[in-house]
């Protein structure tokens, strides 16, 4: 086992495309299903998989049992959330959106719409403007781009406050880097015996916990890189077809953090916070 730093996060919506994010599913039947579904052709290949010659074996820092977590310290909507002691004030959810329980991998977004969907790909993307071959291969956006200034995620297109209600809402790349240094980190493969793997991190401020599952990202209509990273879309904005995400991943952690982009039609998970407790 590998330890490492890492990280990089409403009503829930409930669709079940290719069974990627049926939270319904027993986690490692929602593992295999979507595993199944990795080796799509057509996958970008602009994220290249770490060397892995020098894994560790588990040394003992795989939390066999976390019946003890610190890892809810209250709820905002009926949905749970987690007091790390951040300087921000910043509460994180504790299960992503679209799930129940921090296992569970939860729904894809593309990035800027609040519903999942059957494909990912530049055709189906919101705001898409280009036609013809354009459209698939450089998209051009009517919204959040340079013209009108928009940098962030507005609220009616954040799936973290359309799905689970205001005062939740997808947090910026600042603040997926606010998390990531707070918090030491290990990458755990079975958590709690769910056959899940993912990210595991204890604040360096009052020792409350928190789980990322390695969700993979959506492509089209296939899952990719289930069990070995997770990718959470930001609500800050890249480029004119780019946005900010949050990695996590069992490889190398200088290649698995924050200030990622990717064009915004991916299929990412999303992990909400909330700045009001109230």
């Amino acid at each position: 086992m590998r330890k490492q730093i890492l990280l990089l996060i409403p009503f829930v919506v409930m669709f079940s495309f290719s069974n990627c994010e049926n939270e319904d599913l027993d986690p490692q039947e929602q593992t295999n299903n979507v595993n199944n579904k990795q080796n799509s052709s057509d996958e970008p290949k602009k994220e290249d998989q770490q060397n892995t010659n020098n894994k560790e074996t588990d040394n003992g820092t795989n939390p066999k049992n976390t019946n003890n977590e610190k890892n809810v310290s209250g709820n905002i909507n009926g949905y749970s959330y987690v007091d790390l002691g951040l300087k921000s004030g910043l509460m994180w959810a504790t299960v992503n959106i679209g799930s129940t329980k921090a296992e569970y991998l939860g729904s894809y977004f593309s990035w800027g719409e609040t519903k999942p969907k059957e494909r990912y790909s530049t055709l189906d993307a919101k705001w898409m403007i280009s036609t013809g071959s354009n459209a698939y291969y450089s998209p051009t956006y009517s919204k959040y781009v340079y013209s009108d200034g928009l940098k962030t995620l507005l609220i009616e297109d954040d799936a973290a406050s359309v799905n689970w209600g205001s005062p939740w809402r997808i947090p910026t790349s600042k603040e997926q880097k606010e998390l990531v240094e707070a918090c030491d980190w290990i990458w755990v493969e079975n958590y709690n015996g769910t056959g899940v793997n993912g990210a595991y991190g204890t604040s360096k401020n009052n020792a409350n916990t928190i789980f990322f599952p390695a969700a993979g990202r959506r492509y089209d209509s296939a899952c990719n890189f289930v069990g070995d990273i997770g990718q959470y879309w930001s609500a800050s904005v890249y480029s004119t077809q780019d946005a900010y995400y949050l990695t996590i991943g069992k490889y190398d952690v200088n290649a698995n953090t924050v200030n990622n982009t990717l064009p915004r039609h991916m299929g990412m998970t999303i992990r909400a916070v909330s700045d009001n407790i109230n």
